[in-house]
């Protein structure tokens, strides 16, 4: 799918599709349930690419192989960019927006971004070098699950602690929860959640950007504060330890040893991190 906010592109030829409703759109022929099968039964009749509008913004859906291709090789560059909610691009620039998950476009910041995680944290030495940390999470694991045997266990909440665990081992050098639920990130699975929660609702600002410069919903106030307040929470400590020992030399370094050295500032670094808050199980 390629959602499109610019007005100019009313002035060049659409695909094929339903009917629109005076402002608001096609929003309810394609339903809050099973949007996806509206859109099958929609391409039955428009064809492979179809254009709706939503609100103001404009749809294009592609349903067929080649159409995927088009959009996704052919095209890659020029749709590569991300759909950001026009809440957080109307806060630019502030620090939440120097994270990959919410920088719109391919731009040099983008890619600047990129080279940071690409280079000290998943280059082929890095992830080398952390082999042994991750075999010992997973170890820890299956020592977790075979002292549970005989009980009922809810496998994706173990697997949830361990992949947090390897993130926080990677960046930070710590354990951020146990498989009871208790540590410094005893929260962070429920944070996660509610802000997944938030981000696939869909924004009044988004479908009427018009309305972009006021928070209507709460919306922005609500992710910030999940962001800043118990995500950010988390790490905080650990930052601020590292710091006090930024003159004693620790070999392998990790991913917030080596920000520091870059001399990268807490604000900096917290959104860095946001990028790695894990998927909940929800």
């Amino acid at each position: 799918m390629i959602i499109k906010r610019d007005s100019s592109i009313k002035k060049l030829p659409l695909p094929p599709g339903p009917h629109p409703l005076p402002i608001l759109g096609n929003i309810f022929q394609i339903g809050r349930v099973n949007p996806h099968i509206r859109l099958a039964e929609m391409a039955q009749v428009y064809g492979p690419l179809i254009s709706l509008h939503i609100g103001q913004r404009i749809l294009i859906v592609g349903s067929s192989s080649n159409a995927a291709s088009e959009i996704l090789k052919t095209h890659d560059q020029a749709l590569s960019g991300r759909d950001v909610s026009i809440l957080l691009q109307k806060k630019e620039p502030t620090v939440h927006n120097m994270n990959l998950l919410s920088t719109s476009e391919c731009d040099d910041r983008w890619r600047y971004l990129r080279n940071i995680y690409k280079t000290d944290l998943l280059s082929g030495k890095a992830l080398e070098s952390s082999a042994n940390m991750r075999e010992k999470k997973v170890y820890d694991m299956v020592k977790y699950l075979a002292s549970k045997e005989g009980d009922d266990i809810i496998i994706k909440d173990v697997a949830f602690v361990t992949a947090v665990n390897i993130l926080g081992s990677a960046t930070m050098s710590t354990d951020l929860v146990d498989y009871e639920g208790n540590g410094i990130g005893a929260g962070i699975k429920d944070a996660v959640r509610r802000v997944i929660m938030l981000f696939t609702q869909p924004q009044l600002a988004d479908l009427f950007p018009i309305l972009g410069q006021w928070d209507i919903q709460s919306w922005y106030k609500q992710v910030m504060h999940i962001i800043d307040h118990e995500l950010g929470g988390i790490w905080v400590d650990s930052l601020q330890r590292k710091r006090n020992e930024s003159n004693i030399s620790s070999s392998p370094k990790d991913f917030f040893d080596l920000l520091i050295e870059k001399g990268f500032t807490n604000q900096q670094i917290n959104p860095l991190m946001e990028v790695f808050s894990p998927p909940s199980p929800i």
